[in-house]
Parts: structure tokens; C-alpha cells; sequence
């Protein structure tokens, strides 16, 4: 972590190394401390990614404006800076994005086949261990050709056992088939959701072509999908993109990654199943990060909301003001804070943070600047600002999306013709 004093005010930066965690109730600056960290780094020449939450005001979006609030605009005066905005990409998983209006603009994206591996069929499956569904399913996406999706790989897997043209996600009767039972039993959801396509299909997500992009913030949003599983593996999804090409060398430049409100990722009493493998695929995802040079910047109102391996996978941890007592016992016993420390931290104000890191050798109470770039305020609605801002980029993304239906209507109805075709042979 860099640090530095101006003022006679100790300021927290950026760089270090390892997983920065924020902690703070609302209206204590949580957010806006995010937003400055993250802006040193951007500075640097790191490449910025904002995985949102499922909230309907996409509060990351407001990089894109520059400041208007009097408080905000003195505060720049007082650090010796002057307002500025940020270039802003969004992108949109193709699930439930309105097509009755204008909204601003999105890249729609969606998932390659071929690209689901281990981690991510794990999740679909909800089970971590190599089962032997996981194991045909893993199999059968692998002998997917380039121009072959979703139900082609159905196709592979049921072998043309079909009874009814239309019976393309029927169960199998023979006992040989339980996997293939147990996998369609899985895969079902998706049938109706054109998100998972062919490698060779010109809409899936290309992370390598987007973050060669350093100057812009790169803005993943959730909020207009309303299955929490889906949700779940689009943010899984990138991760697991950003991994690979981060591993393969392609992308240089270190990356900053903020998940917003990281308990509603990985809950610690999760109410499914898939919630549950998710925070153990997320642990064994941030250990892998975090040697590859891609820092996650997590933040949550409560410590103990988060679960208990995926919040120890962070290096360092940045309290603020908080009410919460159980916290303060929960991190003292890791950590071993002292009764005066835990004073100290029970006693901030305002835009006041203690750093908990191994990096800084003095505790102690520390500051953030303000960004910036605007911050999402009460009563500030993001479409609106946008569309006040930049009308040129408010667009209707009813073409795309039903390009994207209609091919995979078309890839249904091809896969349903093979299977009967081969019943008849």
C-alpha cells in the first residue's frame, strides 16, 4: 500500500500487493474511498473493472461525470485538484434487457461453450468434486466443433435416444443414462436463455479485446437479470475470463477488479446450493488472482456477512466507521487487535478508515481523498444522468438481442431435426 501525509492528514493511496477489503456502514465513505484507490491505480496505468451488483442504479457509472456537489467540488479545491470524468464501457449479459425503450448503451454479450470449464461447470452442477456427470459434460463441451453450442452439445449427449421430435430435453429411461439425466436436469434452465452460444458466434464476450482498452473504466452490470444463478455465472464467468487471459500472457498491465457489495456474491449463510460452491470456486479464484497481478477490491457494510474463506483471502483489510461489535471481535481474534486499537476504530468519523495490513508498519487513522470524478449521490439516477450527459449514446438494443434470439432459436430447431433425423435412420 502507498501511503503519504499532506496536511498533516495521513492519506491511503494505492499499490502494494494482495486483495484490499473495505469495510463500513452507509455513510461513512466507504464507496468514495473505493473510488479514489481505484482512480491511483487507473493513474498508474492499471486497467480498471467494476463488477456490479444486481442494483438498478449502476453507482459505478458515475465515473463518467464529473462532480457537481458543493461539498465534493471544496474538497477537490482543498487537495489541489480539479474536477474530471472518466471514459465509461458497459456491458450486459444477454438476459431481460429491456427492448421497450432507451437505455444507455451496452455491449451485449454472451458466453462461449467451449470457454466452460472445470470451474464453471462445477457451479452449474453445484458440486466442487469430479463427479462423473461433471465429467461427461466436461467431455462432451471439449468435442464441441467451433459452429456447435448449447444444444448441440444436448444432441452429443443423449446419442439420438429421442421418442418425440420435441422431446429434445426428455429423460432417458435406461440406467445407463443417469448422467445424461442429471445433466439435462442442470442444463434445463438454460434452454430458454440465449446466454450460452459457439465458439465461433461474434457476440460472445472477447475480455482479451476489452481490457487492451487501459484508458476506459470497464463496467460489468447484473441489473436487469433476475435469475440469481445466472447473475452468479456471468460474474463467475468474467473472473474466470480475466484469469485466462491473464495467464496466458496476452494482457500485461495489472488489473484492479471492485465487486460491489461482495456478500450478495458470496453470502456466509448462503440460501442455495449454488451459492455455496460459488464461495469456494471464488476462494480458489482470488488465491489464483492474486499471483497473476489482478487485485480484487471488495467491499461490505458487515465483515461477518461475507463467507468465512472468501473474506480471509483478502491481505488487507480498511475499516470504517461501523456499529458492528461483532465485526470488531470477529477481526480482533485474526488479527489480534488491542482494546486501544479497537477503540480507535470504534471512535471514527467521517472519511476516517483504519488499515489492518502487513504492508503498513503504523496503525493508526487514516484518510482518503475524494475521486475525482463524480460519486453516485442520493436521489442521482444513473440512466438519467447519462442521458442528460451523452443523448447520443442512449440506445434501443432491440435488433441485437433479437439477432442473438434468433440464432439460438435456430440452433434448437437444427439440433431437434438431427435427433429425429437419427431416430428415423
Amino acid at each position: 500500500m502507498i501511503t503519504t501525509e499532506i496536511n498533516g492528514i495521513k492519506k491511503l493511496k494505492s499499490g502494494g500487493e494482495g486483495h484490499v477489503l473495505f469495510i463500513a456502514q452507509t455513510g461513512a465513505t466507504k464507496t468514495l474511498a473505493i473510488e479514489r484507490f481505484v482512480e491511483e491505480h487507473h493513474k498508474k496505468g492499471h486497467i480498471v473493472v467494476y463488477i456490479e451488483s444486481s442494483k438498478a442504479n449502476l453507482e459505478a457509472g458515475a465515473s463518467a461525470f464529473k462532480p457537481t456537489m458543493q461539498y465534493h467540488l471544496n474538497k477537490l479545491t482543498f487537495q489541489g485538484e480539479t474536477p474530471q470524468s472518466k471514459k465509461i464501457k458497459l456491458y450486459h449479459l444477454n438476459s431481460n434487457i429491456p427492448t421497450f425503450k432507451t437505455i444507455p448503451e451496452l455491449k451485449i454479450w454472451t458466453m462461449n461453450i467451449k470457454k466452460f470449464d472445470r470451474l464453471l461447470t462445477s457451479f452449474i452442477f453445484e458440486n466442487s468434486g469430479e463427479t462423473s456427470s461433471i465429467s461427461a459434460l466436461n467431455t462432451a463441451i471439449e468435442r464441441l466443433k467451433k459452429n456447435e453450442g448449447f444444444f448441440d452439445l444436448i444432441v452429443k449427449l443423449k446419442q439420438g435416444n429421442i421418442k418425440e421430435k420435441q422431446d429434445l430435453f426428455s429423460f432417458e429411461s435406461k440406467a445407463s443414462s443417469i448422467n445424461v439425466n442429471t445433466i439435462l436436469n442442470f442444463l434445463g434452465r438454460f434452454k430458454d436463455q440465449p446466454i450460452i452460444m459457439p465458439q465461433s458466434f461474434k457476440h460472445n464476450l472477447d475480455i482479451v479485446k476489452i481490457l487492451q482498452d487501459q484508458t476506459s473504466y470497464h463496467i460489468f452490470s447484473n441489473r436487469y437479470s433476475n435469475d440469481e444463478k445466472i447473475r452468479d455465472l456471468a460474474t463467475l464467468y468474467i473472473l474466470n475470463e480475466i484469469r485466462r487471459a491473464k495467464a496466458s500472457g496476452k494482457i500485461k498491465k495489472e488489473i484492479i477488479i471492485v465487486l460491489d457489495e461482495l456478500k450478495t456474491i458470496a453470502p456466509n449463510n448462503p440460501l442455495y446450493d449454488f451459492q455455496r460452491i460459488l464461495n469456494k470456486l471464488l476462494t480458489e479464484l482470488l488465491s489464483v488472482c492474486r499471483s497473476l497481478g489482478i487485485r480484487i477490491i471488495g467491499a461490505s457494510q458487515i465483515y461477518s456477512d461475507i463467507d468465512s474463506s472468501v473474506r480471509q483471502s483478502f491481505s488487507h483489510i480498511i475499516l470504517g466507521r461501523t456499529s458492528a461489535l461483532q465485526d470488531l471481535y470477529d477481526i480482533g481474534k485474526i488479527i489480534g487487535l488491542t482494546q486501544y486499537e479497537r477503540d480507535d476504530i470504534l471512535s471514527l468519523k467521517h472519511n476516517e478508515f483504519y488499515l489492518l495490513s502487513e504492508d503498513v508498519g503504523e496503525k493508526g487513522i487514516w484518510h482518503f481523498h475524494l475521486p475525482k470524478h463524480a460519486h453516485a449521490e442520493r436521489n442521482q439516477v444513473f440512466d438519467k444522468q447519462f442521458s442528460e450527459t451523452f443523448p447520443e449514446r442512449m440506445k434501443n438494443h432491440k435488433d441485437i438481442i433479437n439477432e442473438i434470439k434468433k440464432e439460438f432459436k435456430n440452433q434448437e430447431l437444427n439440433a431437434r431435426q438431427l435427433l429425429y433425423a437419427k431416430k428415423n435412420d
